[in-house]
Protein backbone atom coordinates (compact mmCIF):
# COMPACT_ATOMS: atom_id res chain seq x y z
CA UNK A 1 0.00 0.00 0.00
CA UNK A 2 1.38 3.37 -0.82
CA UNK A 3 2.83 5.87 1.65
CA UNK A 4 1.77 9.62 1.64
CA UNK A 5 3.32 12.33 3.78
CA UNK A 6 0.77 14.17 5.32
CA UNK A 7 2.18 17.11 7.73
CA UNK A 8 6.26 16.04 7.52
CA UNK A 9 4.56 12.54 9.15
CA UNK A 10 3.82 9.21 6.87
CA UNK A 11 0.65 7.14 6.84
CA UNK A 12 -0.17 3.91 4.36
CA UNK A 13 -3.39 4.23 3.62
CA UNK A 14 -4.87 3.51 -0.06
CA UNK A 15 -5.63 7.35 -1.12
CA UNK A 16 -4.32 10.78 -0.30
CA UNK A 17 -8.04 11.61 1.33
CA UNK A 18 -7.97 8.72 3.63
CA UNK A 19 -4.39 9.18 4.67
CA UNK A 20 -5.16 12.91 4.92
CA UNK A 21 -8.20 11.54 7.62
CA UNK A 22 -5.80 9.40 9.57
CA UNK A 23 -3.42 12.40 10.24
CA UNK A 24 -6.48 14.17 11.54
CA UNK A 25 -7.95 11.30 13.47
CA UNK A 26 -4.40 11.13 15.16
CA UNK A 27 -3.20 7.77 13.65
CA UNK A 28 0.34 7.07 14.17
CA UNK A 29 2.10 7.49 11.61
CA UNK A 30 4.28 5.20 10.05
CA UNK A 31 7.84 5.40 10.37
CA UNK A 32 9.63 7.38 7.03
CA UNK A 33 11.46 5.75 4.61
CA UNK A 34 15.56 6.61 4.78
CA UNK A 35 16.75 9.12 1.87
CA UNK A 36 18.89 7.33 -0.63
CA UNK A 37 22.79 8.04 -0.21
CA UNK A 38 24.48 9.44 -3.02
CA UNK A 39 25.82 5.77 -3.64
CA UNK A 40 22.06 4.37 -4.04
CA UNK A 41 21.26 7.28 -6.52
CA UNK A 42 24.02 6.21 -8.81
CA UNK A 43 22.73 3.54 -11.63
CA UNK A 44 24.03 0.04 -11.08
CA UNK A 45 26.85 -1.31 -13.29
CA UNK A 46 26.78 -3.86 -15.40
CA UNK A 47 30.19 -5.76 -15.43
CA UNK A 48 31.28 -7.03 -18.32
CA UNK A 49 31.42 -10.75 -18.14
CA UNK A 50 35.25 -12.05 -18.39
CA UNK A 51 35.45 -14.37 -21.28
CA UNK A 52 36.12 -17.92 -20.79
CA UNK A 53 39.60 -18.96 -21.74
CA UNK A 54 40.06 -22.06 -22.83
CA UNK A 55 41.97 -24.30 -20.41
CA UNK A 56 45.63 -24.27 -20.01
CA UNK A 57 47.06 -28.10 -21.28
CA UNK A 58 50.11 -28.43 -19.00
CA UNK A 59 52.67 -30.60 -20.87
CA UNK A 60 53.69 -33.67 -19.39
CA UNK A 61 57.24 -32.91 -17.72
CA UNK A 62 60.35 -34.03 -19.76
CA UNK A 63 62.32 -35.67 -16.96
CA UNK A 64 66.58 -35.91 -17.61
CA UNK A 65 67.64 -38.90 -18.37
CA UNK A 66 70.59 -39.74 -15.85
CA UNK A 67 74.31 -39.17 -17.65
CA UNK A 68 72.84 -39.87 -20.74
CA UNK A 69 75.41 -39.56 -23.85
CA UNK A 70 74.99 -35.44 -25.79
CA UNK A 71 75.12 -36.47 -29.03
CA UNK A 72 77.13 -34.23 -31.43
CA UNK A 73 75.56 -31.51 -33.93
CA UNK A 74 75.75 -33.01 -37.31
CA UNK A 75 78.43 -30.48 -39.48
CA UNK A 76 77.20 -29.37 -42.66
CA UNK A 77 78.82 -30.43 -45.50
CA UNK A 78 79.28 -27.58 -47.95
CA UNK A 79 80.69 -28.03 -51.65
CA UNK A 80 84.14 -26.51 -52.18
CA UNK A 81 84.64 -23.69 -54.53
CA UNK A 82 86.47 -24.87 -57.88
CA UNK A 83 90.05 -23.38 -57.45
CA UNK A 84 91.45 -21.35 -60.51
CA UNK A 85 94.41 -22.80 -62.07
CA UNK A 86 97.27 -22.53 -60.20
CA UNK A 87 100.07 -20.23 -61.32
CA UNK A 88 103.77 -20.99 -61.22
CA UNK A 89 104.91 -18.15 -58.69
CA UNK A 90 108.52 -18.47 -57.94
CA UNK A 91 110.48 -16.90 -54.79
CA UNK A 92 112.17 -13.92 -55.99
CA UNK A 93 115.94 -14.49 -56.33
CA UNK A 94 115.50 -17.99 -56.51
CA UNK A 95 113.76 -18.92 -59.77
CA UNK A 96 116.61 -16.85 -62.20
CA UNK A 97 117.46 -18.93 -65.56
CA UNK A 98 119.31 -18.23 -68.29
CA UNK A 99 117.07 -17.12 -70.95
CA UNK A 100 118.38 -17.36 -74.55
CA UNK A 101 116.56 -15.42 -77.40
CA UNK A 102 117.67 -15.52 -81.41
CA UNK A 103 117.66 -13.00 -83.76
CA UNK A 104 118.75 -12.47 -87.20
CA UNK A 105 119.32 -9.77 -89.75
CA UNK A 106 119.82 -9.48 -93.14
CA UNK A 107 122.69 -7.82 -94.86
CA UNK A 108 120.59 -4.98 -97.07
CA UNK A 109 119.16 -3.56 -93.27
CA UNK A 110 122.35 -4.63 -91.09
CA UNK A 111 126.01 -4.38 -90.77
CA UNK A 112 127.90 -7.27 -90.54
CA UNK A 113 128.77 -7.99 -86.48
CA UNK A 114 132.62 -6.80 -86.66
CA UNK A 115 130.64 -2.87 -87.30
CA UNK A 116 127.46 -3.94 -85.61
CA UNK A 117 128.70 -5.06 -82.39
CA UNK A 118 131.38 -1.57 -81.72
CA UNK A 119 129.09 -0.82 -79.06
CA UNK A 120 127.16 -4.16 -78.13
CA UNK A 121 124.14 -4.84 -79.94
CA UNK A 122 122.61 -1.13 -80.32
CA UNK A 123 118.93 0.37 -80.93
CA UNK A 124 118.44 2.85 -83.99
CA UNK A 125 116.42 5.15 -81.70
CA UNK A 126 116.29 4.25 -77.75
CA UNK A 127 114.23 5.81 -75.61
CA UNK A 128 116.76 6.36 -73.13
CA UNK A 129 119.08 8.55 -75.90
CA UNK A 130 115.73 10.52 -76.92
CA UNK A 131 114.20 11.36 -73.95
CA UNK A 132 116.76 11.63 -71.56
CA UNK A 133 116.32 8.62 -69.84
CA UNK A 134 119.19 8.17 -67.00
CA UNK A 135 118.01 5.34 -65.14
CA UNK A 136 116.29 1.66 -65.25
CA UNK A 137 113.30 3.05 -63.01
CA UNK A 138 112.75 6.18 -65.78
CA UNK A 139 113.05 3.85 -68.02
CA UNK A 140 110.08 1.11 -66.46
CA UNK A 141 108.03 4.86 -65.73
CA UNK A 142 108.40 5.28 -69.49
CA UNK A 143 107.35 2.50 -70.44
CA UNK A 144 104.29 2.65 -68.80
CA UNK A 145 103.30 6.12 -69.96
CA UNK A 146 104.17 4.96 -73.36
CA UNK A 147 101.88 1.85 -73.34
CA UNK A 148 98.93 4.45 -72.36
CA UNK A 149 99.22 6.92 -74.66
CA UNK A 150 99.65 5.04 -77.43
CA UNK A 151 98.07 1.77 -76.90
CA UNK A 152 95.18 2.50 -74.52
CA UNK A 153 96.95 0.95 -71.13
CA UNK A 154 96.86 -2.27 -72.52
CA UNK A 155 99.26 -4.84 -72.40
CA UNK A 156 97.86 -7.37 -75.05
CA UNK A 157 97.61 -4.20 -77.51
CA UNK A 158 101.02 -3.16 -76.55
CA UNK A 159 102.24 -6.74 -77.71
CA UNK A 160 100.48 -6.38 -81.25
CA UNK A 161 102.18 -3.11 -81.60
CA UNK A 162 105.55 -4.46 -81.06
CA UNK A 163 104.34 -7.10 -83.45
CA UNK A 164 102.87 -4.96 -86.30
CA UNK A 165 106.48 -3.55 -87.64
CA UNK A 166 109.94 -3.16 -86.44
CA UNK A 167 110.10 -0.30 -84.18
CA UNK A 168 113.38 1.85 -83.61
CA UNK A 169 113.39 1.96 -79.56
CA UNK A 170 113.47 -2.05 -79.43
CA UNK A 171 114.96 -5.23 -80.14
CA UNK A 172 112.99 -8.14 -81.34
CA UNK A 173 114.08 -11.29 -81.08
CA UNK A 174 112.49 -15.19 -80.58
CA UNK A 175 112.37 -17.47 -77.97
CA UNK A 176 112.55 -19.84 -80.56
CA UNK A 177 114.20 -20.76 -83.56
CA UNK A 178 111.82 -20.79 -85.77
CA UNK A 179 111.73 -18.23 -88.22
CA UNK A 180 114.69 -16.68 -86.51
CA UNK A 181 117.99 -18.30 -88.17
CA UNK A 182 117.59 -17.98 -91.87
CA UNK A 183 119.04 -14.63 -91.76
CA UNK A 184 122.55 -13.23 -93.01
CA UNK A 185 123.79 -12.83 -89.26
CA UNK A 186 122.15 -14.86 -86.83
CA UNK A 187 122.67 -14.14 -83.24
CA UNK A 188 121.76 -16.06 -80.07
CA UNK A 189 121.59 -13.60 -77.13
CA UNK A 190 121.68 -14.98 -73.59
CA UNK A 191 120.56 -13.12 -70.35
CA UNK A 192 121.41 -14.57 -67.41
CA UNK A 193 120.07 -14.60 -64.19
CA UNK A 194 116.67 -13.61 -65.93
CA UNK A 195 113.24 -12.99 -63.96
CA UNK A 196 109.87 -13.42 -65.30
CA UNK A 197 107.21 -11.42 -63.93
CA UNK A 198 103.81 -10.84 -64.96
CA UNK A 199 102.01 -8.24 -65.21
CA UNK A 200 100.06 -6.10 -62.16
CA UNK A 201 97.06 -3.88 -62.13
CA UNK A 202 97.59 -0.53 -64.06
CA UNK A 203 100.69 -1.51 -65.30
CA UNK A 204 102.49 -2.15 -62.42
CA UNK A 205 104.87 -5.07 -61.76
CA UNK A 206 103.45 -8.24 -61.09
CA UNK A 207 104.13 -11.63 -59.40
CA UNK A 208 107.43 -13.30 -60.14
CA UNK A 209 106.14 -16.26 -62.35
CA UNK A 210 108.69 -19.40 -63.78
CA UNK A 211 108.60 -18.83 -67.86
CA UNK A 212 111.51 -20.99 -67.95
CA UNK A 213 110.20 -23.13 -71.05
CA UNK A 214 108.13 -21.59 -74.03
CA UNK A 215 105.35 -24.44 -73.04
CA UNK A 216 104.67 -22.16 -69.86
CA UNK A 217 103.56 -19.02 -71.09
CA UNK A 218 100.09 -18.59 -70.57
CA UNK A 219 100.80 -14.44 -70.62
CA UNK A 220 102.40 -11.03 -71.61
CA UNK A 221 105.43 -10.48 -69.11
CA UNK A 222 108.24 -8.42 -67.90
CA UNK A 223 111.70 -9.54 -67.89
CA UNK A 224 114.53 -8.43 -65.66
CA UNK A 225 117.94 -9.79 -64.11
CA UNK A 226 117.28 -8.63 -60.71
CA UNK A 227 114.76 -8.92 -58.31
CA UNK A 228 113.93 -5.18 -58.51
CA UNK A 229 113.55 -3.09 -61.47
CA UNK A 230 116.04 -0.49 -59.96
CA UNK A 231 118.38 -3.38 -59.62
CA UNK A 232 118.40 -4.80 -63.23
CA UNK A 233 120.30 -3.83 -66.10
CA UNK A 234 117.41 -5.39 -68.34
CA UNK A 235 114.07 -4.68 -69.08
CA UNK A 236 112.29 -6.79 -71.94
CA UNK A 237 108.89 -7.23 -72.62
CA UNK A 238 107.86 -10.74 -73.17
CA UNK A 239 104.77 -12.02 -75.17
CA UNK A 240 103.45 -14.27 -77.38
CA UNK A 241 102.00 -13.23 -81.10
CA UNK A 242 102.13 -16.52 -83.14
CA UNK A 243 105.78 -17.08 -81.41
CA UNK A 244 107.45 -16.41 -78.42
CA UNK A 245 109.15 -13.09 -78.46
CA UNK A 246 110.93 -10.92 -76.26
CA UNK A 247 111.49 -7.79 -77.10
CA UNK A 248 114.62 -5.59 -75.53
CA UNK A 249 113.69 -1.76 -74.60
CA UNK A 250 117.46 -0.79 -74.65
CA UNK A 251 120.84 -1.59 -76.10
CA UNK A 252 122.51 -4.65 -75.33
CA UNK A 253 125.80 -5.33 -73.88
CA UNK A 254 128.07 -7.36 -76.12
CA UNK A 255 128.74 -9.24 -73.19
CA UNK A 256 124.87 -10.95 -73.91
CA UNK A 257 125.96 -11.98 -77.50
CA UNK A 258 126.02 -15.87 -76.78
CA UNK A 259 126.86 -16.75 -80.67
CA UNK A 260 126.71 -15.44 -83.98
CA UNK A 261 126.05 -18.02 -87.09
CA UNK A 262 126.62 -20.51 -84.65
CA UNK A 263 129.95 -19.66 -83.74
CA UNK A 264 131.22 -17.94 -80.18
CA UNK A 265 132.12 -14.00 -81.29
CA UNK A 266 135.32 -13.23 -82.99
CA UNK A 267 136.16 -10.40 -80.18
CA UNK A 268 139.32 -9.74 -82.45
CA UNK A 269 137.13 -9.18 -85.39
CA UNK A 270 134.76 -6.45 -83.98
CA UNK A 271 135.89 -2.86 -85.07
CA UNK A 272 137.10 -0.18 -82.18
CA UNK A 273 135.61 3.44 -82.46
CA UNK A 274 139.18 5.09 -82.38
CA UNK A 275 139.94 2.84 -85.57
CA UNK A 276 137.08 4.63 -87.52
CA UNK A 277 137.30 6.67 -90.35
CA UNK A 278 134.97 10.12 -90.47
CA UNK A 279 132.99 8.49 -93.37
CA UNK A 280 132.48 5.22 -91.38
CA UNK A 281 131.25 7.05 -88.52
CA UNK A 282 128.69 8.91 -90.39
CA UNK A 283 127.96 5.63 -91.92
CA UNK A 284 127.60 3.64 -88.56
CA UNK A 285 126.47 6.39 -86.22
CA UNK A 286 123.03 4.85 -85.33
CA UNK A 287 125.23 2.22 -83.77
CA UNK A 288 127.58 4.06 -81.71
CA UNK A 289 127.77 5.39 -78.33
CA UNK A 290 129.66 7.22 -76.20
CA UNK A 291 129.93 5.86 -73.12
CA UNK A 292 129.95 2.31 -71.41
CA UNK A 293 126.77 2.31 -70.55
CA UNK A 294 123.98 1.25 -72.16
CA UNK A 295 122.15 4.07 -71.06
CA UNK A 296 124.38 5.95 -72.99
Amino acid sequence: MPTFNIGGLCYEAATSVEARKLAEKGAPPQPSAPKPGPQQLKAPQHTQPKPLSAPTVQKPAVTAVQNAPTLPAKPVVRAAPKAPPPVKVSTPGMQSFDLLCYRGEKNNWWSPPEERLICGMTLFQPWNLQVGIGSMTALWEYLRKFMQDNCFGKVDAFAQYLRAQGRPFALATARTTTGSFTSDYNYVIKVQNARTFLWGPKLTLGAQVLFKETKDVTADYSILNADTIADSTILAFGHKCGTYEVTFLHDLSIGNIETINNKPVDWKAIKSQNDLTLDEKIKLRKYLRHGTSWLG
